[in-house]
């Protein structure tokens, strides 16, 4: 596979827009480290807008991973820039906390990847172990974006694997961030069709997430969200096999499209 054919399997992968069902588990394995709930309820918006860490994470993922370069240099910036000040303190002297610390931008990175991965073994065609490779070697541009050191970003899936047991193993949730995720379903100030799609959301996650942060969360899987889960899941997977591409896309489309007229906006284009 050359280096071009590859690029477009991958941005093929990125842009199915059924992934986004990962969304809200991506956003759940975030919130169960302490460190990032903490700076989280402190430095956002979250209570009042929950959706939008949503869709901003959204138009990250898809800039660094499938936009082009203006739009990537853009984004990294713009979020950069937002993670500058996200910084607190235990006791007024020792840091406790700071986006830009790259064992937290590691975390986010992998809960992102591994929320894909888990969506994409449950909705998409099988991947050949070639193309799965390229994909995860792929996604350490999520990290790298935030300023983690590349090497940080272990070298095999194995070792991925590894990382992502142990450290889901150490993680505790805490009463604040089980307060962000009662707020992030509960959806109440999002548009609404957020809000219609939002316990179908809430089902996926609790079937696909950890079991251990499940527990964490206090949430947990019963005949409904098991049902419900299943026919979304099963929609999903139609969807990636019948719909035109061009359909499956719409996600990705929008987003950047979004981005397109806030880069112009903010630079005073027409």
């Amino acid at each position: 596979m050359t280096v071009n054919d590859e690029d477009k399997v991958i941005q093929d992968f990125v842009a199915e827009g059924a992934l986004l069902l990962g969304g809200g588990r991506a956003i759940l394995m975030q919130l169960a480290h302490p460190d990032i709930a903490r700076a989280i309820a402190r430095h956002s918006a979250f209570d009042e807008h929950p959706e939008r860490r949503l869709i901003h994470t959204l138009c990250y993922v898809y800039a660094v991973l499938a936009g082009t370069a203006e739009q990537r240099a853009w984004v990294i910036e713009r979020v950069n820039a937002e993670h500058r000040p996200v910084r607190g303190s235990r006791n007024g002297r020792q840091a406790a906390y700071s986006a830009r610390d790259p064992r937290l931008q590691l975390w986010v990175a992998a809960t992102l990847y591994d929320s894909a991965h888990t969506l994409a073994q449950q909705v998409l065609p099988p991947l050949s172990p070639g193309v799965e490779e390229s994909i995860y070697r792929f996604y350490h541009r999520l990290g790298s974006a935030l300023q983690m050191p590349e090497q940080n970003w272990p070298e095999t899936r194995s070792a991925f694997e590894e990382y992502l047991r142990a450290t889901t193993h150490s993680l505790q949730v805490s009463e604040q961030a089980r307060h962000l995720a009662q707020q992030l379903f509960a959806a109440q100030h999002a548009p609404w069709w957020i809000r219609v799609v939002m316990p179908t959301v809430r089902a996926v996650t609790i079937e696909t997430l950890p079991p251990a942060l499940t527990l964490g969360f206090g949430l947990r899987s019963t005949r409904a969200t098991r049902r419900r889960a299943r026919a979304c899941l099963a929609g999903a997977r139609w969807a990636t096999r019948c719909l035109p591409r061009r359909i499956r896309r719409i996600p990705l489309s929008l987003s950047l499209r979004y981005l397109h007229r806030t880069f112009r906006k903010v630079n005073g284009e027409q």
